[in-house]
């Protein structure tokens, strides 16, 4: 039983992973109507419970509160319906282990606590930190609050035989707040990555392409370019390809002003194309427990093998350094010095690794849930 927010037709890796273990399993998906990333539900899709075969797997969807994305309050009612949703669906299915892709709220299965006193193997693949990322996105944090989903994310981290971390940073944190182990396994990416860079010494061009909004720190991003244009020629045009919910505010404050240009969402085959030609691919994420993350931008990035500018500190400012991906750019660095950083990173010749490996990763999903414990991170 594979239990996960998100599902085709929405765009994750866990569909990969679906179509994998169901080589070795019979495979249930528990999974929520479809409506990712604008709340609105997908056509051909019912918001209610409902069991179906796709593609030989059985899906269970169960209902919830849609236009999330503009309606704070039904994103909070999902929080708190959707553990029982998904118990509901838990105790009227037969399984002998249970894997489970938490890619949002990890309450979501904070009401499995029966997992522990049973033989059945299970597993979380912990994509994202709560309650830290609720308070991020706007969720008030009182002493109380902070308590009692510590407290639940205790538990509910607690109720699985094995921990899957997508971060040296989340296997730390985990082990030094919860005492909870766990192992490391990055995040897949379907590009296949080459070992060596091209020289983009040619190019003048700066490119984001991701989400634009509160988490992404674009503004932080584009006073970082306008600073390096108004010192060097090295960088002269900025293309900007994402939408988001501070899209419209950031194009009519920077569409246009000193080589800065807003696409909007394209073609991710548009964007590799353009990655192709960039002398530098940039992003960023706001100050947090967010910096503990590896973004799945990042992964994308790396294996695009375009050279990267990482503002910020955390998990993408370690792997940067580690994989030689590109350069960090932190509070208070001189511009002048990170200049020059650039000129020296751009005279080497760098072997990058193929970190993100998706036959490698998904090989050990397989061995997380075998009956055998000798995954190493």
């Amino acid at each position: 039983m594979i239990i996960t927010e998100v599902y085709k037709p929405e765009d994750f890796r866990i569909n990969d992973v679906v179509s994998h273990l169901a080589k070795e399993y019979n495979i249930t998906v528990i999974t929520r109507a479809p409506s990712y990333p604008k709340g609105i539900l997908f056509k051909g899709y019912t918001n209610s419970f409902k069991s179906s075969i796709e593609n030989g797997i059985t899906v269970k969807r169960y209902p919830i509160m849609l236009n999330y994305n503009t309606k704070k309050i039904n994103k909070i009612l999902n929080v708190i319906w959707q553990p029982f949703a998904v118990a509901i669906l838990v105790l009227t299915t037969r399984f002998d282990k249970v894997f489970v892709f938490q890619s949002g709220s990890i309450y979501s299965y904070s009401l499995l606590f029966g997992l522990r006193f049973r033989n059945n193997k299970s597993v979380l693949w912990s994509q994202d930190l709560w309650p830290e990322v609720g308070y991020e996105s706007g969720l008030p944090k009182t002493r109380f609050i902070d308590f009692f989903l510590s407290s639940l994310t205790r538990m509910t981290l607690k109720n699985f035989n094995l921990i899957l971390s997508q971060s040296f940073e989340f296997k730390n944190y985990y082990f030094s707040k919860y005492k909870v182990e766990s192992d490391v396994v990055y995040n897949f990416n379907n590009i296949d990555k080459k070992l060596l860079y091209n020289k983009r010494g040619s190019s003048r061009t700066l490119l984001y392409a991701g989400n634009i909004g509160v988490l992404q720190n674009l503004e932080k991003i584009i006073d970082f370019y306008l600073k390096i244009k108004s010192v060097s020629n090295l960088l002269n045009k900025f293309k900007i390809y994402g939408e988001g919910s501070l899209f419209y505010k950031f194009k009519k404050k920077y569409d246009g002003k000193d080589g800065i240009i807003f696409y909007g969402r394209v073609n991710q085959e548009i964007v590799t194309k353009e990655l192709d030609k960039c002398r530098y691919a940039i992003f960023s994420l706001i100050k947090g427990p967010i910096r503990k993350t590896i973004p799945s931008r990042l992964q994308y990035l790396y294996n695009c093998n375009v050279p990267l500018i990482y503002i910020g500190n955390g998990s993408p400012k370690n792997f940067i350094k580690k994989f030689n991906a590109g350069l960090v750019f932190e509070e208070g660095d001189d511009m002048l010095n990170f200049i020059k950083k650039i000129k020296s990173f751009e005279s080497k010749k760098f072997q990058t690794k193929d970190v993100f490996n998706k036959k490698n990763i998904l090989k050990k999903i397989s061995v997380a849930l075998s009956n055998k414990n000798n995954l190493k991170g």
